[in-house]
């Protein structure tokens, strides 16, 4: 059987086609895969925000839920000693005609117990924190320092 000049060019015009839809059916997958990995970073941090917001929201109006009752008062003990920050209100601390102790908590007391239980309870973390603090346990880190700064010049939201 005699070979025809053309069919080896024939094979050859295969392969090269062949490894043209090869390469492009992978670049093809490769941009799909990293299409979805963005599309799924973005979904995450959005939701992270979202979850942030809500969060801080929360915080916000717990703060002033207390404050718009002058505080609450709560039973006194373990889990609420009373807060020394308050010492030098009267009425910080007082006892129920039945004899139960109750303390004072002022807005930002029951904000922090309250992130402190959700953070127990649900592995959501925060802190109260302040350029003006009062405490080292409201002393900002350096990125925290930086946000609080910024919302000073009129910055309303960092992440």
């Amino acid at each position: 059987m005699k070979r025809r000049s053309g069919d080896k060019k024939d094979t050859g015009g295969i392969r090269v086609y062949l490894w043209v839809w090869v390469v492009l059916w992978t670049a093809a997958v490769v941009g799909f895969f990293a299409g979805d990995i963005w599309r799924i970073r973005k979904t995450s941090l959005d939701l992270a925000l979202s979850e942030a917001r809500i969060q801080v929201n929360r915080d916000q109006l717990t703060g002033l839920w207390a404050a718009s009752h002058g505080g609450v008062y709560v039973p006194a003990g373990e889990a609420t000693p009373p807060n020394p920050r308050l010492g030098h209100v009267s009425e910080r601390d007082i006892e129920t005609p039945s004899g139960r102790q109750l303390t004072l908590m002022d807005p930002a007391y029951v904000v922090r117990q309250m992130k402190d239980r959700y953070s127990i309870m649900y592995g959501i973390d925060g802190r109260i924190t302040s350029l003006s603090n009062l405490s080292s346990e409201t002393t900002p880190d350096d990125w925290e320092r930086n946000c609080l700064l910024a919302f000073e010049k009129g910055a309303t939201e960092i992440w």
